[in-house]
């Protein structure tokens, strides 16, 4: 998880401390795991690598702010849009494949819009909101719950398959791992 004071955070499937890595600038997108490595895109215009042990794999200096979230394509190749209306392309070992212009108020054809919400394997819906809390919608159509975490705002939820955990971070920096199952039993 990223944080706007500049570090991304890696927790195991308990939610036991793994690794931190410091970065220029804010994290201003969602970390991106795509070809064996995170990607982070930060406020300082710069897109890290990191490896799966959070060492630094690469990291390229941009003219412009991020204006997308990060995607990528079945081959592990990385994608964003810039301020400055460029696409780019980059390998999980940092060869640019992709860098052309685009007019202003067309987009490339590549989904870099962030969904409004998780759904996790079994159909639950998880959505942070910006007055820090979690909406949690259970797939069963009951009343949705709704778990103040925080006074900052929650970045949208990640699946953790490993644990079968959502994760979700918040501006501030703090990071909470929740259990669907806890969730339905605290209704």
């Amino acid at each position: 998880m990223g944080t706007v004071d500049g570090y991304v955070h890696a927790l195991a499937a308990d939610g036991s401390f793994q690794w931190s890595r410091s970065v220029h600038g804010a994290v201003t997108r969602r970390p991106h795991f795509t070809g064996e490595r995170w990607f982070i895109a930060t406020s300082a215009k710069r897109l890290y690598a990191l490896n799966r042990d959070g060492s630094l794999s690469w990291v390229f200096q941009l003219y412009s702010a991020f204006d997308s979230e990060l995607t990528s394509d079945s081959k592990g190749t990385v994608y964003f849009v810039t301020a400055d209306h460029l696409v780019y392309g980059f390998t999980a070992r940092g060869q640019i494949t992709l860098r052309a212009h685009f007019r202003q108020g067309m987009l490339p054809e590549l989904a870099f819009a962030e969904p409004a919400e998780l759904r996790d394997p079994e159909g639950n819906s998880w959505f942070g909101r910006s007055d820090g809390v979690l909406e949690y919608r259970p797939a069963s159509g009951e009343k949705p719950s709704l778990f103040p975490l925080t006074s900052s705002a929650l970045l949208l939820p990640a699946w953790s398959r490993a644990s079968r955990f959502a994760v979700v971070s918040a501006r501030s920096g703090l990071v909470f791992g929740l259990d669907p199952a806890r969730m339905r039993a605290s209704r």
